[in-house]
């Protein structure tokens, strides 16, 4: 089983990692914001989140938002994906992001052949 390869980028001892996704975890990162709904603006959030940006006022300066914006964004994800901290959520995706890489490596999952 393969690695999700994701890079660090401006890490310092004083600010968290910045991470920086490959356009295959990115899309699986998306594929999981689909799959629970979430609108294209709350995907652009979480995958914000998933980077390693955690603090609503970054993620605002980040994608041009307010931070009580994003904290109504954070807070619909929170409701579609059933959990209730950015921790939660977190968790959901990378064991998305695991099972997805379980199922077909490298591969999104198809849909099984209609049988006659």
């Amino acid at each position: 089983m393969s690695t999700p390869q994701i890079e660090a980028t401006n890490a310092h001892a004083d600010e968290p990692v910045g991470l920086s996704l490959t356009p295959q975890l990115a899309a699986k990162v998306r594929a999981f914001a689909d799959s629970h709904g979430l609108t294209n603006r709350e995907g652009e959030v979480l995958q914000v989140l998933v980077e390693g940006t955690v603090s609503a006022v970054q993620i605002a300066q980040r994608l041009g938002l307010s931070r009580n914006t994003v904290h109504n964004h954070i807070g619909n994800i929170f409701r579609r994906t059933r959990t209730n901290s950015k921790a939660s959520v977190l968790a959901r995706v990378i064991h998305h992001l695991a099972r997805a890489e379980h199922d077909a490596p490298g591969v999104s999952p198809a849909k099984p052949a209609a049988t006659a």
